[in-house]
């Protein structure tokens, strides 16, 4: 049950975000940090569409990679009284299975009046519709602590899912405060089977352990329903929550267990933890255990991964497979079950970024950075008890810029920043035969310039929409909309027309550098004017493409002919 203390981790979470994100507001921080939690690799500057003329719509973010849509709705109260009242009326549910329904239908009149960032997803969700869009789902998010009754939740889940093929999720206080610490789900028993008689029972206190192997293909048995979906609930325990994003550990794991080898699986990947009130058996060979309360709390990885092999048809290759597992009793004390949550918890982290912060390669990028006046953060908010932002530089940041700046790698750096840890970029972007404290900062404080003007840009914008006046909204958005989207993008291009000068990429020629924003912004203007003529052109889609960065290349080198034909 939601309390005062749930209201006042959200808010101070909230608060936290609205402070390193430099907000305006406690609405939009929520919207921040709740994005950030659900999806991680979200570009939430292009994402986030709340304003006037939202419909309804505060955010959407597309999983190209999956053909999946995701649209948002938020709710934030900040009085501690009225969360404990509030609810989600009728009519907020009516306007939204309206907007829905026209966004469905293609309705060309609420394409036109909603605002200009709803009108940019929705031509992202037309393109990935007619690529063949494979789930869809709707989150209401609040801080409310009964958001709709469980009753009118499931009625309106059922008329989503029969109306629109679409997921619908609500999300209230509860279930946010089980993003921000853990996530609770129904409590789970198991049966498992112990393979031979090589397993023992060991009790120290009032914790009682069994030690034991199992084959994978029963333990996955045990842990799927009839519709051979897996029970997340085993995993509420887990100080470490799976995220549905690919990563490079993820994929070695699955690697293994789908390989010819898979029958030394156990030699290669950590043993399975796991805490239950109780568990029985027969001590026999071979017993097959009964778990009250089963929750696995160490190698979650593992077991999503043996998943995955389970449904894509490997069943033959898991019965080959044998993990070693503990299972404790903690009975009530779940105290005693989060210690040993955290203190067992050894398995490689799920973000390729935590395990490439504590490499010597960016401990040494940190403490050069430091004779500079910088903090550089190995970890996400690592500093984030320096007030000065400006002296922060994040490790995913900076590899962005770097992408952008030196790899000619825009696209990727805007819209595919979870890849920059992971083997295949990392190694070129955190060069070790060029990175230094100066070849990182130059990109970065070049960016932190570009930022600072499309900011600018950004605010004239909203207070133009906010009073109103369209003529000019749409003058500002044909001349500099495309800003909005193209930070990495004037980055390469101030980068391009320099190195065509012939100036050095030295931090000490910084200005020298930005000086060419204005040329870089014309440069990409100009284009973008060209490809706005497609009937389905999309701005936030142009500024994924491959093809944009050859357009700029192509509009440099021209200018480059024409100044040595002068000369």
């Amino acid at each position: 049950m939601a309390n005062y203390q749930d209201f006042s981790l959200i808010k101070n979470e909230i608060n936290a975000v609205k402070k390193r994100e430099d907000l305006e507001s406690d609405p939009m921080a929520f919207v921040y940090t709740f994005i950030e939690k659900l999806f991680p690799s979200a570009d939430l500057e292009t994402c986030i569409t709340d304003g006037s003329g939202d419909r309804g719509i505060g955010a959407y973010y597309i999983d190209e990679e999956n053909k999946e849509i995701n649209f948002f709705q938020f709710k934030y109260g900040e009085n501690f009284e009225r969360v404990q009242k509030n609810t989600l009326s009728q009519r907020e549910i009516t306007n939204l299975i309206t907007t829905i329904n026209a966004i469905w239908k293609k309705d060309n009149k609420f394409l036109k009046d909603a605002n200009f960032k709803i009108q940019e997803a929705l031509r992202e969700v037309y393109r990935i519709m007619d690529n063949g869009c494979k789930d869809a789902n709707f989150y209401f998010v609040s801080n409310y602590f009964a958001p709709l009754s469980e009753k009118d939740q499931n009625i309106y889940k059922k008329k989503f899912r029969n109306d629109f093929r679409m997921n619908l999720y609500f999300y209230g206080i509860d279930d946010l405060i089980d993003l921000l610490i853990t996530q609770r789900m129904p409590r789970i028993d198991a049966k498992i089977q112990v393979v031979g008689n090589n397993y023992f029972e060991k009790s120290a206190g009032n914790i009682r352990a069994l030690v034991g192997e199992v084959n994978a293909l029963n333990l996955l048995h045990s842990i799927v329903n009839e519709k051979d979906e897996l029970k997340e609930g085993v995993f509420d325990e887990n100080v470490r929550i799976y995220l549905k994003q690919t990563t490079d550990i993820n994929k070695d794991i699955y690697k293994t267990a789908t390989s010819e080898s898979a029958y030394k699986f156990s030699y290669y990947n950590n043993k399975i933890t796991a805490i239950c009130d109780g568990f029985s058996y027969i001590p026999i060979d071979s017993p097959v255990v009964s778990f009250k309360n089963f929750q696995i709390v160490n190698g979650g990885q593992t077991i999503h991964a043996l998943y995955d092999a389970y449904r894509n048809g490997f069943k033959d290759k898991l019965n080959n497979i044998y993990l070693l597992m503990r299972i404790y009793e903690v009975k009530d004390n779940r105290v005693i079950g989060q210690e040993i949550a955290r203190y067992t918890n050894t398995q490689n982290p799920v973000r390729s970024r935590d395990i490439r912060a504590n490499e010597l390669l960016q401990i040494k990028i940190e403490e050069e950075l430091k004779n500079f006046g910088f903090y550089y953060e190995r970890k996400k908010n690592q500093y984030k008890d320096i007030t000065d932002r400006g002296k922060r530089i994040d490790a995913e940041k900076a590899g962005q810029t770097i992408l952008a700046f030196y790899l000619d790698l825009p696209g990727f750096a805007k819209n595919k920043k979870q890849e920059i840890f992971r083997s295949s970029y990392y190694d070129r972007i955190f060069d070790s035969g060029k990175i230094n404290a100066e070849y990182l900062l130059l990109p970065y404080q070049l960016f932190l310039k570009v930022e600072e003007k499309i900011k600018t840009v950004k605010k004239e914008i909203k207070e133009i929409e906010e009073r109103g006046d369209m003529e000019k909204l749409q003058k500002i958005l044909d001349k500099n909309g495309f800003l909005l989207h193209a930070h990495y993008y004037i980055l390469m291009t101030m980068k391009l027309l320099v190195e065509s000068l012939g100036i050095d990429l030295e931090k000490k020629n910084v200005n020298k550098i930005f000086k060419q924003y204005d040329n870089a912004k014309e440069i990409i203007g100009k284009i973008v004017k060209i490809k706005q003529k497609d009937p389905k052109f999309s701005l936030p889609h142009l500024f994924k493409s491959d093809e944009l960065v050859e357009d700029i290349k192509r509009a440099v080198n021209k200018l480059e002919v024409k100044s040595k034909k002068k000369n």
